[in-house]
Parts: structure tokens; C-alpha cells; sequence
């Protein structure tokens, strides 16, 4: 079940469509049954979905009262150390939840202020935080104004004053969260292990797929979507000091991937160029033909200038964004 609770004009829309009145404060009951031409999807293939069409329409069809609406939704534009992704400005019903910081962006005031990754956030100016959402309205109602938080931090009370800054329409203190931490681990044995890892795999490979889609037809800039080793040793960084050598795993995971993913491009000098090399010479020998050696010395070249552009614009990208900031 998800609930419209955002400002945007577009979350707005959402909510008031169809229904007379709709207030942030009685946001209503949406479910969604479709987004992007996928039916009944679940919360993360919504939020994943919408990370890649920053300030573009995107279909979306909601169960209100018993009737389909089919409506329209524009994810806004975020950007985190150069990087722009689509965030929606409504969040699954999550009823009541545990807010615990997962993550901190230490550009921002949370971080600065003495916030710590597994801080279960209990209170904001005397407000009872029962949810994701009623602390992401309250930070933002704040209008930077001072927020005093009262956190839980291993079970010892704790108070800590911070603010929100603007970042384009959005109030920020630089805080991501993860009820998990609070979660009880339960084995799953190797089988599960094992379903978990392939299903985020496949699912950050329909991520990679979709974003160099987009870079390739025009939709998406590939200065916000690719990243050289500038750019992903800031990513270490960030994420080590946000959350430990324990966070920095599903980024490594995720890079791992990705890496694998380019290196079966049809690119010569990479396996997948050595795929399609081995693949014109089979097709060749069908009529009792070879590539010469010349051919061969051309095609490792041609290979080796498109991965030196290809490592020079990545960088570039990432020192435009240093220089941009």
C-alpha cells in the first residue's frame, strides 16, 4: 500500500486526482498496482524505477476506492556528488517503523552535528518520530530552523541539535536511514543466501542495462551517469565514513558487477571484444578463411583507443564534477 505524502507538484497530483479535497495531512490510501508498464510492483522496483527518469513523466496506475486511475508521476531531480537520480515525493505506508540512520552524507549538517550511523531517531522538537516519512515532513517543515533530535544510541538517551539546508526545492540534514539495523538477522541457510544474492544482482544489472540505454538514445547525459576511478574512490570514501567497512560491501558488490558487465562489451581489448573476435573467426572458417595477422594488430589498436577514450572521458567527467561543486 502506498500513501501520497509529498509537495511536489507532481506527488500533488497524485493525490488530489480524482478525489475533491486531499491534504498533505489526510493523504488517503493509493495502492499502486502499476509504474513503468509493470504491474504490481514491489516499493524497491518503484524506487529504482524512478531513479532513472529524474524530471520525466513516468506512468503510473493507482486502486482508489475500488476503481484503476491511470495518472502520471515526475520523479525529482537529487544530486549527490555529481550525480543526479529521480526520488519520489511519496513513500510506501509504512506505518510505524523505527528510524535508525543508515547512512550519513557528511557534507550536510546531521553528520557535522554529532549524528552517528545507528542512531534510532525517537523525537524531533518534542515530535514523536513514528516513521520514515513523519521525520522526512518534519525536516522539511523546518525550513531551517534549528532541530533538536532525541536519539537512542545503544540504549543511552541522547539529545543533539542540528538544521536542515536547502538543497534546490528540498530541506536536508544529510540523513539516510535503515530500520534494518534493529532487525533481528535470521539464517536463511545457502539456498536463500544464494536466491538473495541473485535477485540483487539481476537487479542492479536491469539498473546498469536501463541507464546505458538511456546514455545511448540521448534520454540520460552520461556526465551524470558514469563515473572513472576519481569518481568511485569519492564513492568509497563517502560510504566507509557513513557506514564502516560493513557498508562499503553492497558497493563493491555493485561495482564488481558493473565491471563485469563492461567487460563483455563487444569492445576489442576487453573479453567481450575476444568473444567477437573468436566469433568472426568461427564464422570465417566456414569458408575456409582467417583473419590475418594485420587484421588482428588493427583490431587490438581500434580496441585499445576506445577504452583509452573511454577511461579519459570518465575522468574528465569526474574532475568537471569536482571543479562544478
Amino acid at each position: 500500500m502506498a500513501r501520497c505524502s509529498g509537495k511536489s507538484r507532481s506527488a500533488r497530483r497524485l493525490c488530489n486526482a480524482g478525489r475533491g479535497r486531499r491534504t498533505r495531512r489526510d493523504p488517503g490510501r493509493d495502492r499502486i498496482v502499476a509504474f513503468q508498464g509493470t504491474e504490481n510492483p514491489s516499493w524497491t522496483r518503484i524506487e529504482d524505477d524512478a531513479l532513472l527518469f529524474a524530471e520525466k513523466p513516468v506512468p503510473i496506475s493507482v486502486e482508489r476506492d475500488g476503481k484503476r486511475l491511470d495518472l502520471s508521476i515526475t520523479p525529482s531531480n537529487l544530486t549527490i556528488s555529481g550525480q543526479s537520480m529521480g526520488v519520489l515525493d511519496m513513500e510506501a505506508d509504512a506505518a510505524t517503523e523505527p528510524v535508525v540512520v543508515g547512512i550519513l552524507d557528511t557534507s550536510l549538517p546531521a553528520a557535522k552535528d554529532g549524528v552517528q550511523v545507528g542512531d534510532w531517531i525517537k523525537a524531533v522538537n518534542g515530535i514523536n518520530i513514528t516513521n520514515v516519512r513523519k521525520m522526512q515532513s518534519v525536516v522539511t517543515d523546518s525550513k531551517g530552523q534549528p532541530l533538536t533530535l532525541s536519539i537512542d544510541r545503544k540504549g543511552q538517551q541522547l539529545t543533539v541539535t542540528t538544521h536542515a539546508e536547502q538543497r534546490g526545492d528540498r530541506f536536508l540534514i544529510g540523513i539516510g536511514f535503515d530500520p534494518s539495523l534493529l532487525a533481528k538477522r535470521e539464517a536463511v541457510g545457502l539456498g536463500g543466501a544464494a536466491a538473495f544474492a541473485l535477485d540483487q544482482n539481476l537487479r542492479i544489472l536491469r539498473l546498469t542495462g536501463v541507464a546505458l540505454g538511456q546514455v545511448s538514445t540521448g534520454e540520460r547525459s552520461a556526465r551524470d551517469t558514469l563515473s572513472g576511478p576519481i569518481g568511485i574512490g569519492q564513492m568509497i570514501v563517502k560510504t566507509v565514513f557513513a557506514g564502516g567497512f560493513l557498508g562499503l560491501l553492497p558497493l563493491l558488490m555493485a561495482i564488481s558487477l558493473t565491471l563485469g558487465v563492461m567487460n563483455l562489451l563487444p569492445i576489442p581489448m576487453l573479453d567481450g571484444g575476444q568473444i567477437m573476435v573468436l566469433g568472426i573467426e568461427k564464422v570465417l572458417s566456414w569458408f575456409g578463411k582467417t583473419l590475418s595477422l594485420v587484421a588482428r594488430e588493427r583490431i587490438q589498436l581500434t580496441g585499445l583507443g576506445i577504452v583509452l577514450l573511454l577511461m579519459v572521458t570518465t575522468i574528465f567527467f569526474d574532475v568537471s564534477r569536482l571543479f562544478a561543486k
